[in-house]
């Protein structure tokens, strides 16, 4: 959720970014690209996301996704929101539906 606001709001420089200087982008985005392998690995040890791909090729799947829907929103083809990002990221790493509507009521109440 929260990369989602930030995409969005420099979504047009990560556009830009892409097209012009798409090593120097994936360079900077390699630290959240890490973390997020980090993440995927430990929720695949404990049989929470899809084990199907090594975690840092599920990462650069999240990435792509996120920045694919950032591009979406610049070209006028969704409006995008951080709660349906969210879904799609969560859907793509093996969550079912049911389960990503779960996390984000989760994310909704703080708890």
């Amino acid at each position: 959720m929260a990369v989602w606001g930030i995409g969005d709001r420099f979504r047009m420089l990560i556009a830009l970014g892409r097209r012009d200087l798409d090593g120097d982008i994936r360079g900077a985005l390699t630290p959240v690209r890490d973390l997020a392998g980090e993440l995927l690995a430990q929720g695949q040890r404990d049989g929470v996301f899809a084990d199907h791909l090594p975690a840092p090729v599920l990462a650069h799947v999240m990435e792509s996704v996120v920045v694919s829907m950032l591009e979406s929103v610049n070209d006028e083809t969704w409006e995008g929101s951080a709660p349906a990002a969210a879904t799609a990221v969560l859907l793509a790493v093996g969550r079912t539906r049911p389960e990503a509507e779960a996390v984000l009521r989760h994310l909704r109440t703080g708890g």
